[in-house]
């Protein structure tokens, strides 16, 4: 199984947090873009590649939390990344 596999098993599985940097990774190996909101700060805009778009807060150094995670899962899960 390779690494991505694993984040993505892992974001599936409901976590409380992740690795903000395997979760950027993991989306952008599958078409996605993501991009620090205008005006600097924490908020990031995640962009599926049909073209749905949540927003999602990066916590700390290197974190995301279980309700950003639950946008994105929803997000893979519809089939829309």
């Amino acid at each position: 199984m390779s690494k991505r596999e694993k984040v993505l098993e892992e974001l599936l599985s409901n976590p409380r947090e992740m690795s903000w940097t395997a979760v950027v990774s993991l989306l952008r190996s599958r078409g996605w873009t993501c991009e620090p909101m205008r005006g600097g700060g924490s908020h990031w805009k995640f962009t599926t590649p049909t073209g749905e778009s949540r927003m999602a807060k990066r916590y700390g150094a290197d974190r995301i939390v279980r309700l950003d995670l639950n946008k994105i899962r929803e997000l893979i899960e519809r089939g829309a990344g």
